[in-house]
This record gives C-alpha cells, structure tokens and sequence, in this order.
C-alpha cells in the first residue's frame, strides 16, 4: 500500500494532541470535525497503529501516538523549514552560488567583492574553488629549461 501521509493529516494529528480533543482540533484547524476525524482515522489505517484513546472526555494519546507525535511534529518543523527555504530563494535571500577562478584572481581583486557580497547577502553560501594556474606551471618550467 502506498504511504498516504499528508501535511494536512500530520497537522490533525499534532493539534489534536495537543487540544486533547478532536473538537477543539477541528477548531484551530478550520475543519469539522468529522473531517479532523477522518483523517486521523487514515492516518492511524496507514501506520497501523491507533494513535489516540476516544472517550466522551476527548482523546487521550496511546502510548504509540506520545511515540510518533514527537516524529510528526519534526516532519512538519521540517515542512515549514522547507517553505522558508522556498521563499528566501526565490525573494534571492538564500541559495549558493559557484565560483571558480584561479587564485590570482582571488588575490587581487576577488577577495573585496565576496566580502562586500557576503555583507550584503549573509544567507547566501559562497562555493569558491580554486583553479590549478596550468599557466604559471607551464612558465616556470619554461624558464628552467
């Protein structure tokens, strides 16, 4: 069977442990209640674990649902970092950018450009590799021969 888990079935099952009720789940989330319901239900039909004790009190996390809800909230801690990710690359905010050149160049005038670069840009990660100068090699052996 093909692992349905989805953002918005994760977040039920995060908010309703949290809540300690479904209704009230359903509330912070927009949704009814019977849908909330439903996609725990998926949930814990594709996991093959009852996640939560219901009662006419409210639902209560099994001992396996205190186990995964910590799993779950990292996965969408992760979603989120994710988005904010998304959303600096393309306002350009965050990325990596691959430079190569041969170190005489680093030298010279380089250096003053990637460090007003990196004023500007903090988030943005610099690749720099460094090119062997073939040219300086095949010079001094020029001038040894």
């Amino acid at each position: 069977m093909k692992l349905d888990i989805t953002v918005q079935r994760l977040q039920c099952f995060v908010e309703a442990a949290d809540q300690q009720s479904f209704r009230r789940a359903a509330e912070a989330l927009n949704l009814t209640q019977p849908a909330l319901s439903q996609h725990i239900q998926v949930l814990e039909r594709i996991l093959r674990v009852n996640l939560f004790e219901r009662s006419a009190k409210g639902a209560r996390l099994t001992p396996l649902g205190q186990q995964l809800v910590t799993r779950a909230r990292a996965v969408l801690n992760s979603v989120d970092r994710l988005e904010e990710f998304a959303d600096n690359l393309a306002a350009g905010q965050d990325g990596t950018i691959s430079i190569a050149c041969y170190p005489v160049h680093i030298e010279r005038f380089l250096g003053r450009i990637i460090g007003a670069f990196r004023r500007d840009y903090p988030r943005i990660r610099l690749d720099l590799t460094r090119l062997r100068d073939d040219r300086r090699r095949g010079l001094a052996s020029a001038i040894q021969r």
